[in-house]
């Protein structure tokens, strides 16, 4: 009976996912149909911006008003709807357990459930229809897909054969479920697991270390001349340096990713600051965030090649691995690890609490939350609306159940929402009064969400998101589907500890996921899809043990196959490469003290021939935040570095600040170093300026006042 119970319940999930579907995308018609039907007064004017990025102007209201109103409602809808379809369900299956003789459970069955004996041998048989289906709609679109270079040029080489892979990855699966499904495989599974552990553990440790050696770790040497380094890096290392120069953020600059440049300045006053202290900073935030998600996989999957695929497939998709396989080496800081690594470690703090919801574990994951927030507001904001998230729906998860039993928990989880909220403000008023006393000067709130309403708001460098059958679907119905699992578990046992753990996972990836609708490129769609590939580890073996221990009928392997495929064909290319990973090691450190781009290494040498560590200059060029964090020199000018100068106001304010005050040093670039966001050559404006000397490659100019300048107006 408890077969056809779980079997009739796995049915109504499956079908509940389906309409789930169905109903989404009606919403989504309806939405698009209501949104045009609207008002909509002008969305943009493209005059605040600089000319030179007015051509990235791609906003998207009605993509984000459709995709937020669904992100708000579908979840909601499913949670309350599947609480009452699956505790109905389970209200019938223990009235059936009552009945003390074995024809009652069949009885009730047929008078609860509306089904004779026939009808439920039946419904086994059918079983694997709806199962079917979802396991297509989720695995469908991950055909054709492939990790090359395709991902940045949309167009497929003729020996790249994506499907063939995918079929082989398929196939492996298969077998080893099978394997795992049969007699010799469980035996060898019990005898080996601590075996499979160890190895496990291993082989993320060599695999992570041998990234990170690779191309992770840079020195000033390392820097080029590619977009990478001036338009990626440069946004990072710019408030960093002015930080560690003595500048506060939101008073003397803003930046772009967050208050994160103040919470290291503890650390490189202790250990100093250089491009290569900061990059091996990030690779010891790398193997602690990584580790941190790991450790949950670990303690939470028990089949070992679960275990083992989805260590190969978080490095795949995190770090840059990816980028870094088809050609780009673009460590991209700025999300790994600066939008990476709260989120990560909010997973093993949210699973310690789930297993024991103490009020201290609890003000744990808050207080993550909260310093995640004040670190990277894009990714630190969804662990707190996660965590609250999840206690709210469990306190209507024991409200609903029975009032009068559950309700010291109810109490706890209030108690515990409170003091999230309160963390929450004074964790963040905290901040606030500390960057008040460090100096006396007004704080710009404008800039602290400055970046999200001219990126977000604006739709600069937006992206559309394809409409075609594409894996960023699956991706949500990844999260929908583990949020009705959870809902369903949660309907059975309220105290479910594998639900909370599931929701969380949710929620968290369904927020990280704003930023792939943001700019829908294939990369940035593997930036975010870490937590949905760490829920189909969970899902996939929950599935496997339940059909071993004869809980699931057989056909209910199609979904485990149908997971492990996909995590393998994720961690296929990396396992392939890791040739390549050791051979770029050898080169790495063969050119350890070789310059990388003899012209960068040109200017650093100029800048640093003209200047002292300290001084105040002005650096006007390409990767200017590089070279002040290479030269330690000090920006005189407040506001936003060159790499995240795009408001045409921003950067009229800095050409009359040029033109009205004099500075000791200035340095210009020209040629490949010049600035596009300036529009103009500074050296026509610096008529009081002199050319001192120009470097080796006439990139470079050394600019001094004509008249003796000693004390330059700051």
């Amino acid at each position: 009976m408890k077969k056809q119970y779980q079997n009739i319940n796995s049915v109504t999930l499956h079908l509940f996912f389906i309409t789930a579907i169905i109903i989404t995308l009606l919403s989504s018609f309806l939405l698009t149909f209501l949104y045009g039907k609207l008002d909509h007064p002008s969305l943009i004017d493209a005059s605040i911006v600089v000319p030179w990025t007015r051509k990235a102007l791609q906003p998207e209201p009605q993509e984000r008003f459709v995709f937020l109103t669904l992100a708000l409602m579908i979840p909601i809808i499913s949670f309350l709807t599947g609480l009452v379809v699956f505790r109905g369900i389970n209200k019938r299956h223990n009235a059936a357990r009552k009945c003390m003789n074995l024809s009652a459970p069949i009885g009730l069955l047929r008078d609860h459930v509306g089904v004779n004996q026939r009808q439920i041998t039946m419904a086994e048989c059918l079983a694997g229809i709806p199962v079917l289906a979802t396991t297509v709609l989720l695995y469908f679109p991950f055909i054709g897909y492939n990790f090359s270079r395709a991902l940045v040029t949309n167009h497929r080489l003729p020996s790249e054969q994506p499907e063939r892979v995918l079929m082989m990855t398929l196939l492996f699966a298969i077998g080893w479920c099978l394997w795992k499904y049969s007699r010799i495989g469980h035996f060898n599974t019990v005898r080996l697991a601590r075996v499979g552990v160890m190895v496990s553990w291993v082989i993320l440790g060599i695999t992570v270390l041998l990234q990170i050696c690779a191309w992770r770790i840079r020195s000033e040497l390392s820097m080029t001349q590619a977009w990478d380094w001036y338009a990626h890096a440069d946004g990072i290392f710019y408030p960093v340096s002015q930080v560690m120069a003595g500048k506060t953020l939101l008073v003397d600059l803003p930046s772009m990713y967050g208050l994160f440049p103040e919470f290291l300045r503890p650390v490189f006053k202790l250990t100093g600051f250089s491009i290569f202290k900061f990059t091996a900073l990030c690779a010891i935030l790398q193997m602690l965030s990584l580790g941190s998600v790991y450790w949950v996989v670990h303690c939470c999957v028990r089949d070992s090649m679960i275990r083992i695929a989805s260590g190969f497939v978080l490095i795949m998709v995190t770090f840059g691995t990816v980028v870094w396989l088809i050609g780009m080496p673009d460590p991209y800081y700025q999300y790994w690890p600066i939008r990476f690594f709260w989120p990560a470690v909010a997973i093993l703090f949210f699973y310690h609490y789930s297993n024991k919801p103490t009020s201290w574990r609890a003000l744990a994951v808050s207080m993550v939350g909260v310093i995640g927030t004040l670190w990277n507001m894009d990714s630190g904001l969804t662990i707190v609306v996660a965590f609250a998230g999840v206690l709210v729906a469990k306190w209507v998860v024991l409200w609903s159940a029975d009032r009068h039993a559950y309700r010291n928990a109810r109490r706890q989880i209030r108690n515990v929402l409170l003091g999230h909220a309160v963390t929450f403000v004074i964790a963040g008023f905290s901040m606030f009064v500390y960057l008040f006393m460090k100096v006396d000067g007004p704080i710009h709130w404008d800039w602290l969400v400055g970046s999200q309403q001219l990126l977000y708001g604006l739709g600069l460098y937006m992206l559309p998101m394809p409409l075609y059958p594409s894996p960023w679907m699956s991706l949500l119905g990844i999260y929908l589907i583990a949020l009705i699992v959870a809902v369903r578990s949660w309907a059975v046992n309220p105290h479910a500890k594998h639900a909370d753990l599931l929701s969380f996972l949710s929620l968290l990836g369904l927020g990280l996921f704003v930023y792939y609708q943001g700019r829908s490129h294939h990369l940035n769609l593997i930036a975010v899809c870490w937590p949905s590939l760490v829920l189909i580890a969970l899902l996939a073996d929950r599935v496997l043990s339940a059909v071993r221990a004869g809980v699931l009928s057989k056909q209910y392997l199609i979904l485990p196959i149908a997971g492990l495929s996909v995590l393998f064909f994720c961690g296929f290319p990396l396992l392939l490469s890791l040739d390549k990973l050791g051979r770029q090691i050898m080169t790495t450190y063969e050119h350890r003290n070789i310059p990388a781009d003899d012209v960068v290494n040109d200017e650093l040498s100029f800048i640093r021939g003209h200047s002292t560590p300290g001084d105040k200059c002005v650096i006007l060029s390409l990767r200017q935040g590089l070279y002040f964090a290479a030269a330690g020199l000090v920006s005189p000018i407040s506001g936003p570095g060159l790499a995240e100068m795009f408001l045409k106001s921003d950067r009229d304010a800095l050409l009359d600040k040029l033109v009205q005050n004099r500075y000791p040093c200035i340095f210009v670039g020209s040629g490949s170093s010049a600035v596009p966001a300036l529009g103009i050559d500074p050296r026509m404006i610096l008529q009081d300026y002199d050319v001192a000397a120009s470097n080796q490659y006439d990139t470079m100019s050394y600019l001094r006042p004509r008249q003796q300048s000693c004390m330059g107006q700051t």
